[in-house]
């Protein structure tokens, strides 16, 4: 997501913050496209051959896997630490019909679905995480001859999806122009590194007065009274260097930064109301 902010023009012009992460809930992440293998591959965690896979009329064949330890897997990246994520995956089976497993490397697979014969009425399998990085591999496992199951034949995959299913934006990125639009100053990523974790936005709005960044941000509620009431409560001030000059926390929340002078900031509050604070 991106988000241009245009300030009061003088010496900064222009101020854009560029927002790292899954955006709103139902964004699609990873979308498959099977006239390729599409960066798919087939993986082992034990004694039995890895799968080999391939593409064809649309689809992906998933090979030979017969045992547990046998998948395929495809790295889905631009995930959000923190955010909810659901792999969706359309398979069927031109073979005998069978259980299989849908998940994600490092978490967790989720419960075995029989995967029924032929294109037509095949079958959906979906499993939903929280990512602990930007990337995670998704695979799919049959359940094998050594769990006791008899595994689909000639498993195949018609589609696979990953979208979010929470809210949620990773680290600020700031970059400030000219008013012709050249670049003069490129925050680091992680404009707001502390004990916290990078600052996480949801409402927020954003001035600049002289050579700093006002910057009205949300995380965590602090606390559940506040919790319970919409916008955000960190007034963060940082210089051209994305250096945090300066932090206060709100009493109440705010859900708009109206304006910026000297060291006076106006806000509207969480329920309307204009509030002044001095930092």
């Amino acid at each position: 997501m991106t988000l241009t902010l245009t300030a009061t023009p003088d010496a900064l012009g222009s101020v854009l913050l560029e927002i790292a992460g899954a955006g709103h809930a139902g964004a699609t992440v990873y979308a498959s496209n099977f006239a390729t293998v599409d960066s798919w591959a087939g993986g082992t965690t034990g004694a039995h051959t890895a799968p080999t896979v391939s593409a064809s009329g649309g689809v992906l064949n998933c090979g030979v896997m017969e045992y547990s330890d046998q998948y395929v897997k495809r790295t889905v990246t631009g995930l959000t630490i923190g955010v909810s994520y659901r792999v969706t995956a359309e398979a069927f089976t031109t073979g005998h019909a069978g259980p299989a497993r849908l998940g994600v490397a490092g978490i967790s697979y989720g419960d075995a679905v029989a995967i029924g014969i032929g294109f037509v009425g095949h079958t959906t399998m979906t499993y939903d995480w929280v990512a602990t990085a930007t990337s995670h591999d998704v695979r799919v496992r049959v359940v094998g001859l050594d769990e006791g199951a008899l595994p689909p034949g000639s498993l195949k995959l018609a589609s696979v999806t990953v979208t979010a299913i929470t809210a949620g934006y990773g680290p600020l990125q700031v970059q400030r122009t000219d008013l012709n639009g050249t670049e003069f100053v490129r925050l680091p990523a992680n404009v707001e590194p502390d004990t916290a974790g990078d600052l996480d936005v949801t409402d927020h709005e954003a001035a600049i007065t002289g050579t700093v960044l006002w910057v009205l941000g949300s995380g965590a509620p602090p606390d559940a009274d506040r919790s319970s009431h919409p916008g955000g409560w960190l007034l963060n001030r940082y210089e051209d260097d994305g250096r945090l000059r300066s932090r206060v926390e709100l009493p109440e929340p705010a859900r708009l930064l109206l304006a910026v002078k000297d060291n006076v900031c106006s806000l509207v509050a969480w329920d309307g109301r204009v509030v002044e604070v001095r930092p």
